[in-house]
């Protein structure tokens, strides 16, 4: 190697410490951790399961509004059907249903084909890529400054982070690992 190349190479990795590189690496790092720990693993900041699904309540959802409606038998999945509680597709007056009647919040993602062996927080895939602030699937934070990155989510996503913080507790804290 020449005095020249050596003295590129110098410059080069000048510009990096200058741009604080490692810790971009670092940020990376710990973006992808905390989004597999989150959405992959269900668990909170303090290691423990996120919690588990409402199994008591009864709803009524619109099957339009939801990511997957229609059932897959190859996948063993029901799907949902407008119908109410006891099956009928029509009120007494004659009117159609207009949504479908699901035991609980578990039932619905199991008809789904979703995740439910633990609590998923990926149900529509919104607040998982907004977290990681990607639509390529690569966490990448916001860069404040050569020593700052951020998270940020959008104004809907931050305020189901808040609603889920709220409910089970803190999830989206880094942990000391």
């Amino acid at each position: 190697m020449s005095t020249e190349e050596f003295v590129m190479r110098l410059d080069c990795f000048e510009q990096k410490l200058i741009n604080n590189e490692p810790l971009l690496i670092g940020v990376r790092t710990v973006m992808a951790l905390s989004s597999n720990r989150i959405f992959n693993e269900g668990k909170k900041s303090d290691g423990s399961m996120i919690g588990s699904y409402d199994t008591k309540r009864e709803l009524y959802v619109n099957p339009d509004k939801q990511p997957r409606k229609t059932a897959d038998s190859r996948l063993n999945i029901a799907g949902l059907k407008i119908a109410g509680k006891h099956g009928d597709t029509k009120f007494k007056s004659g009117k159609p249903h207009k949504t479908a009647y699901v035991a609980n919040y578990k039932d619905l993602r199991n008809r789904q084909g979703l995740n439910i062996s633990y609590v998923d927080l990926n149900y529509t895939g919104n607040l998982k890529s907004n977290y990681e602030n990607s639509s390529r699937g690569e966490p990448e934070p916001v860069r404040i400054d050569a020593n700052h990155y951020q998270i940020v989510l959008d104004s809907d996503n931050a305020d189901k982070r808040e609603g889920l913080e709220k409910k089970y507790g803190v999830i989206f804290n880094t942990t000391a690992d």
